[in-house]
């Protein structure tokens, strides 16, 4: 029940404190998340799924969707 801005803001909250606090002695720990909203992205339950896997698999490969949380003003993020 939320806006896609404010899910990327939630989105890059929850990646940063992952990346705060995760150890590993063998890799980096790493966190995608992909956001979708409705009806925004897709007008089914289905659909708005399938949305979102394809924003992970955008931040997998390290591409930026438009608006993504990069853009976001710094201290909305904070």
């Amino acid at each position: 029940h939320t806006g896609a801005r404010e899910a990327m803001i939630a989105a890059e909250r929850l990646r940063g404190l992952v990346e705060k606090h995760a150890v590993s002695k063998r890799r980096k720990i790493t966190v995608n998340i992909g956001v979708a909203t409705f009806p925004a992205d897709a007008s089914d339950p289905s659909s708005l799924n399938t949305r979102a896997e394809r924003a992970i698999l955008q931040a997998k490969q390290g591409e930026k969707a438009e608006g993504a949380v990069s853009a976001l003003d710094e201290a909305a993020v904070n």
